[in-house]
């Protein structure tokens, strides 16, 4: 159960410098890190977008991350090579009390080793050349932002490599809305189509994180007209990482379970 929703506030840019990667611009809503210049910038929509909340690291050969968000929407990547007069840890902290200044939720933040490898970083997951470099050098975070039914996502990554020269990779995730299934614009009929419907629910481990917790009122209000027995709740967990079919299903369980509970207490039960 993944949050598919809109927050236009972060599609606003500002402009960026003359010696900036073609068509770049930054974020309107981060500082710029001092003396930086953009050396990749892309916009894309994709279809899968991974965003890791656990280090990635590669066993038995395959790209593992214990936990991730998968999501769709558009995509913008920037690159910034720093100043000497930026040092990216630096510029990490700095930008992390801005973030939590607004209505904002860090997801995962690492740093060193505990983010993994490096080089799966570079050319898997973000696919920029010059994020490569050691691994006890690296430092990351992820960030939701946006109402509780307008959630999207930035991360962070920055990096030393062995020439000293230091990089940061911002990326900004604006997740698609899934048309009607995943909101609650059609009080009267919420189930079209397909009887089923997706609800926006994000997870701290298998507890429904705090900043969700006021949706589960709005779910009970849009489902009142319906009796206990017409309702079946399903919880679905990714096969990635580590965790056995057996621990998959139990997180799920859990998942489902804590999900019902929050419901119930709002009056609507589920059988």
């Amino acid at each position: 159960m993944r949050n598919f929703f809109w927050f236009a506030v972060l599609v606003e840019f500002s402009f960026a410098n003359a010696d900036d990667h073609g068509g770049a611009k930054d974020l309107s809503v981060l500082d710029r890190p001092l003396k930086s210049t953009i050396v990749s910038y892309q916009e894309v929509h994709e279809d899968s977008i991974r965003l890791p909340l656990d280090k990635v690291e590669r066993i038995n050969n395959r790209l593992t991350i214990d936990k991730e968000l998968v999501l769709k929407g558009s995509v913008t990547d920037i690159t910034y090579l720093l100043s000497d007069e930026m040092d990216r840890i630096s510029y990490f902290e700095s930008l992390k009390k801005q973030l939590q200044k607004g209505n904002t939720e860090i997801l995962f933040e690492c740093y060193k080793r505990a983010c993994g490898e490096s080089g799966l970083w570079a050319n898997s997951i973000f696919k920029v050349r010059e994020l490569y470099g050691p691994s006890g050098r690296q430092v990351y975070l992820v960030a939701s932002f946006g109402e509780n039914k307008a959630r999207n996502y930035l991360s962070v990554y920055g990096i030393e490599r062995g020439n000293r020269r230091q990089y940061v990779h911002i990326r900004q995730i604006l997740v698609d809305r899934e048309n009607k299934k995943e909101i609650f614009g059609n009080e009267n009929n919420v189930f079209e189509n397909s009887d089923r419907w997706i609800l926006p629910i994000e997870f701290s481990g298998n507890k429904v994180s705090d900043v969700n917790l006021s949706k589960i009122s709005d779910i009970a209000k849009n489902l009142k007209n319906y009796s206990s027995n017409e309702l079946v709740l399903i919880g679905h967990s990714y096969f990635f990482g580590r965790k056995t079919v057996e621990k998959l299903v139990e997180d799920s369980f859990e998942k489902a379970s804590n999900v019902k509970q929050l419901l119930a207490k709002e009056g609507l039960d589920i059988e």
